[in-house]
Order: C-alpha cells, then structure tokens, then sequence
C-alpha cells in the first residue's frame, strides 16, 4: 500500500492510502487547517522541515490526528489502537490580546482581553459526521463549558467551573473544570490591568489558529467566522 495516491493534492503531511480514503478530500483539507507541525509525536524533535507523516488512531471512546517523523511513525490509519506509542507532549500555544466588542445590548464599543489558545499544536481531535470525519475541537471542548462552532463567539457567557489566575510576573492562568492542564500566556501590564479592572478574561480555543504569529488578530476573526472557536468568559479566582 502506497503513502499516497497519484492524483492525490499535494498535502503538508504525508498520507496513506487507507487514511486518504477514510478522510477523503474534505477531511484531508480540514486538517491542513488544523494542524500544526512544530514537534514530532513520537520522538519530540522538531520537524525542521521534514514533511510529517499523518497517523490516525480511532478508539473506543476518542479518535485523533496526529504528526510524527516519517522515520518514527509510518503514516497510517488505526483502529481500535493498543497502547500508544506517542512518547512527546503535544505543544499548546496562547497569547493574550486586548480586541474591540460592541457591546450585545448597549452597543457600545470596549476593548475586551482575551487569551487565545491553541490546545495541541501537533495533535487535533477527531469525530465522524454526517458528511464525514472531521476536526472536532469545539464540540470537545463544550464537555468543558465553552460555546461555540457557530460565526459568532458568545463572549458573555460564563463558563461553569473555570477560573483565571493572574501571576505576579504578568502571566494569567485559565483552567476549564475537570481539564487536568492549564494554559498561560503572558498579558503585560495593560492588560492584566483590565483583567483585574472586569474581574475576569474570554478565553477562545481554536486548532484553526496559531497564536504566537503576527497574523493571530486577523487569523482569529477568520476562525470565527468558519465556527472553529469555542470559547466563553472566565472570572477570576
């Protein structure tokens, strides 16, 4: 069985037959949107330009996409997967950004803070729809109280059981309930200012942005507009 058909797009990662099939041209085209190939899932070196082969593990409970050497882990689809034999830690990315609201019932324009996340930068959850499988990061993170996977990001709602933690060395901290890790980014004094002034952050999840690139504010507002954010407000510890 070949790595990959043909007439097959020329995709960032390499792909298997198998996984061509079951992903077909769509669900292949949402992972390059997705995934991000900064360190490799097997060994946790970078990838340094080497073109990553794309593994997929359906289980009984949860299905994932990941990255990895080509060398470490042959591209392939799994089902029903053993013991994984990921050995690296999938990478998150936030940054934290003062952006302009209209207000929902005054109208009125503030600067709001925001820490943007990307939860796994070389790892994305996967579930299979009506029309196929694909990147499910917003219907996962909903378990966890954040709204989203719509055009527009509902930035009043308060996720349950979260809490926001700003850190003397301007840091904050955002923990979504039973979710074991946390994500920090660094907010300055500006901002941790208006954190402290509103009591509180919006955070917003997406695997469709990077947050550490210069593009991030605009990458954002195109994330929202497909509906790949989840997000919500958290108040502070």
């Amino acid at each position: 069985m070949g790595w990959r058909k043909k007439n097959e797009p020329d995709y960032p990662f390499v792909v298997d037959d198998l996984t061509s099939e079951r992903l077909g041209p769509d669900g292949l085209k949402d992972l390059t949107v997705h995934l991000w190939p900064h360190e490799c899932q097997t060994c946790g070196r970078p990838f340094n330009g080497t073109r990553a082969a794309l593994r997929v593990e359906v289980g009984a409970y949860v299905a994932t996409a990941d990255l990895h050497h080509p060398d470490c882990c042959a591209p392939r689809w799994d089902d029903a997967p053993g013991p994984s034999s990921t050995a690296a830690t999938v990478n998150f990315v936030a940054t934290t950004v003062l952006l302009p609201i209209i207000g929902e019932q005054s109208g009125a324009e503030a600067l709001r803070p925001f820490l943007l996340v990307n939860p796994g930068l070389e790892q994305v959850i996967l579930a299979e729809f009506d029309e196929g499988w694909r990147v499910a990061t917003t219907n996962y993170y909903a378990q966890y109280g954040l709204t989203g996977g719509g055009s527009v990001l509902r930035i009043d709602h308060t996720v349950p059981d979260a809490i926001a933690h700003l850190g003397e060395d301007h840091t904050v901290t955002v923990r979504l309930g039973d979710l074991r890790a946390g994500w920090t980014g660094d907010c300055g004094p500006e901002i941790t200012a208006v954190v402290r002034e509103l009591g509180g952050i919006v955070v917003a999840v997406s695997t469709a942005i990077h947050p550490a690139l210069d593009s991030i504010v605009a990458d954002f507002a195109d994330a929202i507009s497909h509906g790949q954010v989840a997000g919500g407000w958290v108040p502070l510890s």
